[in-house]
C-alpha cells in the first residue's frame, strides 16, 4: 500500500481541474469548427456523492451576439439538456440599455426547441414594448419561468432556444449573456 502525504491530494485536484479546463477549451474549439454549440455546465453544491450532485442546482451560461433592428427574426440555441431536467430560471442581460417601443420592437421568446432545434413551443418571453425595457448589465428574468411563472421540463438532448422576434421594423438589442438554472428530474 502506498501512503501519500495529505498535501498531495491538493496537487492531484489541481491537475484534474487543469485537465478539465483543457478538455473544455478543446470542446469549445471543436464547436466553433463544427457549428455545434458548446455550453459548459457547472453544478452547484459541494458534495461528491452522485445522489447529492444529481439533486443539486445546475447552471449553464450562454451568450448571444447583437441583434440589429433591420435583421429578420433570429434564434440561438442557448442550452442543451444534459439529462432529463426541470428548468427553474432563465436570466438574460445586455451590455447596452434597450428602451421598449410599441410599434417597431423586438420580442425575446424562450422556445423549447426539442432535440432537433425545430420546436416552437414558447415557455417564456419578454416583449420589449413601451415600459418594458432592458437596463444595461441588469439580469432580466424571462417571463414564464421561475418566480415569474412556472418551471418547465426538458428531455435529455432537448435544446432551449432564445428567439429575437422582429416586429414591424424591429428594435436593436445589444450583445447579451445569461444563465439557465436547472435540476435533474
Amino acid at each position: 500500500m502506498l501512503w501519500l502525504p495529505r498535501w498531495m491530494f491538493g496537487v492531484r485536484d489541481a491537475i484534474a481541474e487543469q485537465r478539465r479546463k483543457i478538455e473544455n477549451a478543446q470542446k469549445y474549439i471543436e464547436s466553433l469548427r463544427t457549428g455545434t454549440p458548446f455550453m459548459p455546465v457547472i453544478a452547484g453544491g459541494g458534495s461528491n456523492r452522485l445522489g447529492d450532485v444529481m439533486r443539486a442546482t445546475w447552471y449553464s451560461v450562454f451568450s448571444t451576439p447583437p441583434h440589429a433592428a433591420a435583421t429578420v427574426t433570429e434564434k440561438y440555441a442557448i442550452f442543451r439538456a444534459p439529462f432529463d431536467c426541470t428548468v427553474t430560471s432563465v436570466k438574460f442581460a445586455v451590455g447596452v440599455a434597450v428602451s421598449g417601443q410599441d410599434t417597431n420592437t423586438t420580442h425575446l421568446n424562450l422556445d423549447d426547441g426539442g432535440a432537433d432545434r425545430s420546436g416552437t413551443t414558447e415557455v417564456g418571453n419578454v416583449d420589449l414594448t413601451n415600459g418594458n425595457d432592458l437596463a444595461a448589465n441588469t439580469e432580466q428574468e424571462l417571463s414564464g419561468v421561475a418566480g415569474a411563472g412556472t418551471d418547465f421540463n426538458l428531455d435529455e438532448g432537448d435544446y432551449l432556444l432564445l428567439e429575437f422576434e422582429k416586429v414591424a421594423t424591429g428594435l436593436a438589442v445589444g450583445a447579451g449573456s445569461g444563465v439557465v438554472e436547472f435540476r435533474a428530474n
